[in-house]
């Protein structure tokens, strides 16, 4: 399962609340001796006999993972953040203060997830929905994340592909849906509800992701609006999915619209003006980061 973090860090206060016990059994739990899973073999589901790959992969590196993740339809899978969910969770603590916000509660579960390019690819799944029915509807204000990291991308991926499997029964079927979301790069827990997050999520900052999860519990869904066209950089239906249009980040914190960011372009060379943010007038670097494939994302949450 690889290392493993010995406490679960919080945003609010100097408490640590003490870890649950489902978490605790997922994580100290031995290996099932009776199922290995190093080869592929077949699961029932329902009334369809699905052959699904190893549980435990033959990855012996982060690279063999990625090109396998590749191979199968997964979009942008090197695209990692910059900033560490430790970051996100500082930042948090910040920004709840600033907006008097200190009664809600984070707690960051990405220490949990494992690092071994070979780890089970059960267990995100398993502890995904664990964590679902940990913050319930009766515990409004707290809330978990996990943050996908170079590191942990093998399991989390690998995870997600063997659900998808699963649930669409078979590869092929689950290669060619893969194909058209985009990558989760985050996933957060609160009343029952699992919000997955697509990779351009964290290509902005940790400021930026912090403001975007306290928004979730504000009456106000569209306070990070784009800077050009001041409409919302996402949106969110309450039931797990999230809407980021594709957004570019710049160094004052704010954010635009990849479209509106070359209109904005256009619009500065043909009047000789030098591109800058129209909030804070901020010069703004040439945008050189490959845009990702579609100007809207969105990512539903996964149950099995």
């Amino acid at each position: 399962m690889g290392k493993q973090s010995r406490r679960t860090r919080t945003s609010v206060g100097k408490q640590q609340p003490s870890q649950s016990a489902l978490v605790h059994s997922f994580l100290h739990a031995a290996p099932d001796a009776e199922d290995p899973d190093t080869s592929e073999h077949t699961v029932r589901c329902g009334t369809v006999d699905v052959r699904v790959p190893p549980l435990i992969p033959n990855w012996t590196a982060h690279a063999h993972a990625v090109a396998h993740l590749t191979e199968f339809g997964w979009q942008n899978v090197e695209q990692t953040p910059t900033f560490s969910s430790a970051d996100v969770l500082a930042a948090l603590v910040d920004e709840q203060r600033r907006h008097g916000l200190a009664h809600l509660q984070f707690v960051d579960l990405t220490p949990h997830i494992p690092v071994d390019p070979g780890a089970r690819h059960d267990l995100v799944i398993q502890l995904s929905n664990g964590w679902q029915r940990e913050f319930s509807a009766a515990q409004p204000h707290r809330a978990a994340f996990y943050f996908r990291s170079a590191e942990n991308t093998p399991a989390i991926l690998g995870g997600f592909t063997r659900a998808h499997i699963l649930q669409y029964k078979g590869a092929d079927a689950a290669r060619s849906v893969i194909r058209t979301l985009p990558t989760p790069a985050a996933q957060l827990f609160h009343r029952g509800v699992t919000y997955s997050f697509p990779s351009i999520f964290t290509q902005h900052s940790a400021l930026f992701v912090a403001r975007i999860l306290l928004q979730l519990f504000s009456d106000d869904a569209y306070e990070e609006t784009c800077t050009a066209c001041r409409r919302p950089l996402y949106t969110h239906d309450g039931s797990g999915t999230i809407q980021v249009r594709e957004f570019v980040p710049t160094p004052c914190k704010h954010g635009m619209h990849l479209s509106c960011r070359h209109t904005l372009e256009e619009h500065c060379q043909a009047y000789g003006l030098a591109p800058h943010c129209l909030q804070c007038t901020e010069l703004l670097p040439p945008y050189t980061v490959p845009p990702l494939h579609a100007d809207v994302v969105s990512t539903p949450s996964l149950k099995v």
